[in-house]
């Protein structure tokens, strides 16, 4: 182990790996005294625990046989590994063999006193007495009697709900009529309102057309029979509207001037004879 590299890295996993086959070794023999499928199941998964280690630790092996500068000492750690993992594949082997041996052993088992148990039913059947089994028949009659009053009860039950279910639904029907002719009679109400809005603005412009005819003729007659020709309305309108016409003939006469003006300045001027005949 001197010219080994890593030499106790290698000597802790071979040591590791020994001390994992026997103690696999030595579980695979522990299920001659199993007893039940829960305790089976237990040790089963702690020998594959194991198995992945020693699977584990020949890998690490084979690594550091890679490692390895000598040529002599790869060659020795590969043939250690294989050694190893020769005696993992024999665990392997008695592994299977042992469970499969353990549960023949426990499905047998379990068979006979399956057996045993039906065997013994059989016998408590017959040392009954006959009292018993009459005993027994009137229980059950008596809770088939009480099964049939139960449905009889629930039948009568349903009939009961199925009933009211159709008051339930004709009243709804019922209230559904009654809401659509309330909704009828909302929607005439609303056109009535309306209509009345309507008629109420046009009582105010009548009311409106009135009170000014009224005060129109009230005007009209205080006009005619109060002020008469001195009435100082129609002494502003005439002010009004003698001096719009002032204005008025102004702007027109202003405008006349212009355009004769206009025309004087536009006629041809007569040519002189005496320019003429030179």
């Amino acid at each position: 182990m001197e010219s080994v590299q890593f030499g106790s890295e290698v000597s802790d996993i071979q040591e590791e790996l020994v001390r994992l086959n026997l103690k696999i070794l030595s579980m695979i023999e522990s299920f001659v005294i199993i007893e039940t499928q829960a305790d089976m199941d237990r040790l089963n998964g702690e020998i594959r625990l194991k198995l992945d280690l020693m699977r584990k630790g020949v890998e690490n092996l084979r690594t550091l046989a890679r490692h390895q500068v000598n040529s002599d000492s790869a060659v020795m750690l590969k043939a250690d590994a294989n050694s190893h993992e020769d005696q993992m594949t024999g665990c392997h082997l008695a592994f299977k063999k042992a469970n499969i041996a353990c549960m023949s052993r426990l499905y047998a088992k379990g068979k006979e006193n399956l057996m045993s148990k039906a065997r013994r039913s059989n016998l408590d059947l017959k040392q009954k007495d006959k009292e018993e089994v009459v005993s027994e028949s009137g229980k059950a009659t008596e809770k088939l009697r009480l099964i049939s009053r139960n449905l009889a009860q629930t039948v009568e039950n349903s009939s009961r709900t199925i009933g009211e279910l159709v008051d339930s639904s004709k009243t709804m029907s019922d209230t559904n009529e009654e809401f659509k002719s309330i909704g009828g009679g909302i929607s005439q109400a609303r056109r009535l309102i309306t209509k009345f809005g309507r008629r109420e603005t046009t009582d105010r412009l009548l009311i409106l057309l009135a009170a000014a005819f009224f005060f129109s003729v009230v005007f009209y007659i205080l006009k005619k029979r109060v002020f008469g020709p001195l009435d100082p309305f129609e002494l502003l309108w005439k002010s009004i509207t003698a001096f719009v016409r002032t204005v008025l003939n102004l702007l027109l006469s202003g405008d006349s001037k212009d355009t004769g003006n206009n025309n004087v300045g536009n006629m041809p001027k007569q040519s002189d004879p005496h320019h003429a005949e030179l």
